[in-house]
């Protein structure tokens, strides 16, 4: 069974509108013009009603009066159906008091939500002023819609009302202007210029990329920004050279063109390089890093900065370091992928790890100054970034976030590429890093497999002694060194130890010295015991993520049976990388 309901849906609710005005002394009957129409009275409100009533009716008609007009006011009820008249007695407005009454009487008896038609044209000579500014709070605290202010201009025996409304639309233009230039925030701009547009698609286009830059430029998207400020400029600059200046007639806005150039000339040094074709859905991928892109990144830092947009400052200042760094590293093509997750994620961790160097005094120089750079921004970022949402974080104080973008840039100036080169240049050995158990092939294979420089062999007692047997059968006559633990089963407390002593980053401690030697470290995940392989494990966390070091994970498998193991160890077996071993086909 179907059920249909016989409620319609209700339609929003009438806005009222309302009439503001003043009544002067000494009326003279004039013939009042409102367009084609005319309509004879004393008082130019009573006309102005009547000339709107068939158009635009006035619900209800506010009047001020000072006591000298009072005496002559006159209000022909009859003439005016419909409409509620309401008189406020005011005083003359020649003291400060005065005229703070004046404006609250007024704010006190405009509604929310109305339309509001202001007539200027009686009253004492400074009360337009007053009529004006009260229009102005109405409008931003009341969602008062101003329709139009009128003043009628008399000549002879006639009245001509003429609409005053571009001077709101200019105030409120000032101000959002004003916004523009502080922020870069074109909103309230945007909503000016796209309700006073007359219809061409043209204008409307040119307006359309200067919201899209408004949401791009609040939103910190970097190339988004280039994108739709090249595309603003572009637009401008081809109406601008065009010899049709009528273009400039379809937004109903005095001074529009020189609005326009304004706007233009502002975000103009933030746009994309011009070679770039936007229009390909792959040009953001492809789009090239460069001392051009550098160079206008910094001036929308400088941008966030200077309007206090801190949040997208140190977040831009983050992946600004990146992109330097990216572009400075000597192992990379930086004018390719730049923009890649994986290339970005290893600058990221190269630095890093230079801070928890920084941390355990293991910096000088110039690595030292780039890591202090990165320290800052990390306390910074994490600040904003979560909200202030935990206990450890720094007091936010944006004269941090100015001083530290200023030591940046002044840097990039003075200093060359290499100040921006993350990496800790190691030497060019190779590291295996392994255990030892009872199986002396694992050992054997992995040498013979992967003829490292060094080795570093985690056993035990027992183990140990073969340890000769298998470098001798192998042929490895490198350096080596040897943790050996007291208690290789469950000695947790004793690994924990070792790490704790690689943590502190002194030179002194071997292993820490042959990571810093090696710029090449294989971890072999397999022999040994279980607490063997788990040292192995936080080797390869230390090595890879604090130390940003270019490692690997093997494993080495030996297919034959058990019995023609252990009667021949010595028989190279086969490896296979870990990171091929887990992939997801």
């Amino acid at each position: 069974m179907n059920l249909q309901s016989d409620s319609k849906e209700e339609s929003p609710p009438k806005r009222l509108h309302y009439l503001l005005t003043s009544s002067g002394t000494n009326p003279k009957e004039y013939n009042y013009i409102l367009g084609e129409k005319s309509v004879k009275d004393k008082f130019s409100y009573m006309a102005l009603i009547k000339l709107l009533n068939n158009k635009d009716r006035i619900d209800k008609a506010i009047i001020l009066v000072t006591e000298e007009a009072k005496k002559e006011l006159q209000i022909n009820k009859e003439d005016l159906p419909n409409v509620e008249v309401k008189t406020i007695d005011v005083p003359i407005g020649t003291e400060t008091d005065e005229v703070k009454k004046i404006l609250s009487d007024i704010a006190n008896n405009i509604p929310q939500n109305c339309d509001l038609t202001i007539d200027i044209t009686n009253g004492p000579r400074h009360f337009p002023f007053l009529l004006f500014t009260s229009s102005l709070y109405v409008q931003t605290f009341k969602d008062v819609k101003i329709k139009n202010i009128f003043y009628s201009f008399i000549k002879g025996e006639t009245s001509k009302f003429v609409d005053l409304n571009p001077l709101l639309i200019m105030v409120n233009l000032f101000y959002a202007v004003s916004m523009f230039r502080e922020s870069k925030n074109s909103s309230e701009l945007y909503n000016i210029l796209s309700n006073n547009i007359i219809k061409n698609n043209k204008i409307k286009n040119l307006i359309e990329k200067m919201n899209e830059f408004d949401i791009a430029f609040n939103s910190g998207l970097t190339l988004s920004i280039g994108d739709y400020a090249k595309s603003f400029v572009t637009q401008f600059n081809e109406i601008d050279s065009s010899s049709n200046d009528e273009l400039f007639k379809y937004i109903s806005i005095p001074l529009i063109k020189e609005l326009m150039e304004y706007v233009s000339n502002s975000i103009e040094p933030y746009k994309i390089e011009e070679t770039i074709n936007t229009h390909s859905e792959k040009w953001i991928k492809d789009y090239p890093l460069s001392s051009y892109e550098l160079d206008r990144q910094k001036k929308i830092i400088d941008s966030y900065i200077e309007s206090k947009h801190y949040n997208n400052a140190i977040q831009f200042i983050r992946e600004w370091v990146i992109s330097r760094c990216i572009f400075s590293y000597p192992q990379e093509d930086w004018g390719k992928n730049w923009l890649s997750l994986d290339k970005r994620k290893k600058i990221e961790n190269l630095l890093g790890s230079l801070t928890w160097r920084l941390q355990k005094n293991n910096l000088s120089g110039e690595k030292k100054e780039l890591a202090e750079i990165w320290d800052k921004i990390t306390k910074i970022r994490n600040t904003v970034a979560h909200n202030e949402m935990n206990v450890n974080n720094d007091p936010f104080e944006p004269d941090k976030i100015k001083k530290l973008w200023e030591d940046i840039k002044n840097k990039d100036n003075v200093r060359g590429n290499d100040f921006w080169d993350p990496s800790i240049q190691g030497g060019s050995k190779k590291l295996l890093v392994t255990s030892l158990g009872l199986s002396n092939g694992l050992l054997y294979s992995a040498i013979k497999l992967l003829q490292p420089d060094i080795c570093i062999i985690i056993t035990s007692k027992e183990a140990k002694r073969s340890l000769d047997e298998i470098l001798k059968k192998s042929e490895y006559v490198k350096p080596y060194k040897v943790i050996e633990l007291k208690d290789p089963f469950t000695g947790y407390d004793e690994i924990q130890n070792i790490i704790k002593e690689i943590k502190e980053l002194k030179n002194s401690n071997e292993i820490f010295q042959s990571f810093e030697e090696s710029d090449e470290i294989i971890f072999n995940l397999t022999g040994g015991t279980t607490t063997m392989q788990i040292l192995v494990d936080m080797l390869y966390n230390i090595a890879t993520k604090k130390l940003s070091k270019k490692t690997e994970r093997v494993v080495i498998i030996d297919k034959r049976e058990m019995a023609k193991q252990r009667e021949d160890p010595y028989v190279i077996g086969e490896m296979i990388k870990y990171n091929d071993f887990i992939r997801d086909d």
